[in-house]
């Protein structure tokens, strides 16, 4: 099993500088930009749930339209009702494509328990029927993962991941910086080619879904 490599944000900051031999001005203004845009990379194509966030509250009674989405939305796993009061059994609602739905349930004026929902606006779902009863709802949508600042010098991705975000932010600064064309091609190269295994690393590493295959149970007349 590989090991990754550990960086704080001033690790990070300090890896980047020694490795670009760059302190100008124009790198030291966009240092954090540069961290963001590796950050945004990486979380995007780890895509991992352990950092989405579970959003509640009730359905608006006899709305299609439901407003569920908070402002640090970035997109939806799944959406589930409950009981008013967000109580009882959770029921899944498969999601479809807005035209599904409102061919499924043309009647703006008919209401039940819904069924289907899809993406509507950055802000709001779109549910059929539209909910006859305020149902408790449970958003589980992507969240990007807790950022590296100056004032936040540890994260999961830099503790876990800090190999694959040493790369995506060498890749994010040729933005700022006058980066041999040959050289982001080699960190674009090396990232892709970690990517896979240290992703499936990681993977095992929070769900703990790996272990070595164990001898099977031998009874009393094995043993004999």
């Amino acid at each position: 099993m590989s090991t990754s490599l550990s960086l704080t944000y001033n690790q990070l900051i300090a890896a980047l500088q020694d490795w670009m031999e760059d302190d100008s001005t124009e790198f030291l203004t966009n240092q954090q930009t540069i961290v963001a845009l590796g950050e945004s990379r990486l979380s995007t194509d780890l895509n991992f749930e352990i950092f989405d966030r579970v959003v509640t509250g009730p359905l608006t009674v006899g709305a299609f339209i439901q407003p569920i989405k908070p402002t640090t939305w970035q997109g939806s796993r799944s959406l589930h009702i409950r009981d008013v009061g967000g109580t009882g059994l959770r029921r899944f609602l498969e999601r479809r494509s807005y035209e599904y739905c409102l061919d499924f349930q043309p009647d703006e004026s008919a209401t039940a328990e819904p069924i289907y929902w899809s993406e509507f606006t950055e802000t709001d779902v779109f549910v059929v029927p539209a909910p006859a009863l305020a149902h408790g709802f449970e958003l589980r949508q992507i969240q990007s993962p807790t950022a590296l600042t100056v004032a936040n010098q540890t994260s999961w991705i830099g503790t876990n991941a800090g190999d694959l975000l040493l790369y995506a932010c060498l890749i994010a600064s040729e933005h700022f910086l006058k980066a041999d064309p040959i050289d982001v091609e080699a960190w674009k190269t090396t990232y892709a080619e970690k990517m896979p295994a240290r992703k499936l690393e990681l993977r095992r590493q929070w769900r703990a879904d790996y272990s070595p295959v164990k001898n099977a149970a031998r009874t009393m007349e094995d043993k004999a």
